[in-house]
């Protein structure tokens, strides 16, 4: 419909899906603010679109190397604020486009196998973030990562993970002899945060993989459905 006169207005353009131009990395979306519309008359907004970076890489299985697929790929600014994800393909590689070159410090890349694919592995992997610091379950950053700087118009590449063999738990939940379905379980111990370890199903039965080997052991605990 047409814009009421009167008015101003904030003008996005997302640089997302832009075609064109002589960047290989993708574009930065711009906006524009305090936008006038008169009355019988066209308002002429331009915009230029500043190129991106892009982050590229390859996730393995560090028992022999294969190439782990539907491995999610998260991206972190220097606040720790989550900006970008994406997933590996079938040979294990991923693409972080349209990334906000870095002025200083770099991104954290961290890497999350909950449902990876691929590899020897039947207790699935233990997350890490770059360059191949564990364990990362997905809250706090383990120390020690590398951060990655980002570039205008270049892709950084080769920013790649070997994800180790995890571990798993599995049980029963009963009361009484009958199974008690979803039934939260939790695990406990150091450099755990993100505590729900797993849900019983209709048999009272939970699996846990990915998990990082531990000498010290995790406390389980069971709570009511």
């Amino acid at each position: 419909p047409p814009a009421p006169a009167g008015q101003s207005y904030s003008i996005y353009f997302g640089g997302a899906g832009a075609a064109g131009g002589e960047s290989m990395t993708g574009y930065l979306g711009s906006s524009q603010s305090g936008v006038s519309v008169a009355p019988g008359a066209f308002t002429t907004v331009d915009a230029t679109l500043q190129s991106a970076g892009a982050i590229t890489g390859t996730v393995t299985a560090l028992d022999g190397g294969a190439p782990l697929q539907r491995v999610a790929v998260e991206l972190y600014d220097s606040s720790g604020t989550s900006v970008e994800d994406a997933s590996t393909d079938a040979n294990g590689f991923y693409t972080l486009p349209a990334l906000s070159p870095t002025t200083s410090g770099g991104y954290t890349v961290c890497f999350d196998p909950a449902n990876a694919v691929g590899g020897a592995s039947t207790t699935g992997y233990v997350g890490n973030c770059y360059s191949n610091v564990e364990p990362w379950h997905g809250a706090v950053f383990p120390p020690g990562t590398t951060p990655v700087p980002v570039t205008a118009q270049t892709v950084t590449g080769s920013i790649d993970a070997a994800l180790s063999t995890g571990g798993a738990i599995s049980g029963t939940v009963t009361h009484d002899g009958s199974p008690v379905a979803n039934a939260p379980v939790f695990w406990y111990g150091p450099g755990i945060y993100n505590n729900v370890l797993a849900i019983t199903d209709a048999n009272g039965n939970y699996e846990a993989i990915g998990l990082p080997p531990s000498t010290t052991g995790y406390t389980i605990c069971f709570g009511a459905s």
